[in-house]
């Protein structure tokens, strides 16, 4: 859960690097909660669209973690637009996602050790 708070609250921050760890467990966490949020949207007979309120919140923090990991991977965050090509993207994220970051520091700073 601490990957995720760090998340949250570190959303403006596009700089540092984000290891595989906190990248999979913020993306869990996260994603656990839309679909709690979208079950409970459907069969709780909300009346207003709390999932989409929920996706609007967390786009930036999202956006800003998948920058940090690319900085793990030694890549710029400008990469980020990859992911908008229709096959390729999927793809591109996928290898981001578990590839292994560098080691060592790395132009980006070290990565995040929570």
């Amino acid at each position: 859960m601490k990957y995720f708070i760090h998340c949250m609250t570190n959303f403006v921050n596009f700089n540092d690097r984000l290891g595989r760890r906190g990248f999979a467990i913020f993306y869990l966490i996260n994603f656990l909660i839309s679909l709690g949020l979208a079950f409970l949207e459907i069969f709780g007979k909300v009346g207003f669209p709390i999932s989409s309120i929920y996706a609007l919140i967390t786009l930036i923090p999202v956006i800003s973690a998948f920058v940090r990991r690319l900085h793990d991977v030694d890549k710029s965050g400008w990469w980020i637009f990859v992911s908008f090509v229709p096959i390729v993207g999927i793809i591109f994220m996928i290898w981001v996602s578990l590839a292994k970051g560098a080691p060592e520091q790395n132009r980006f700073g070290q990565t995040l050790v929570i």
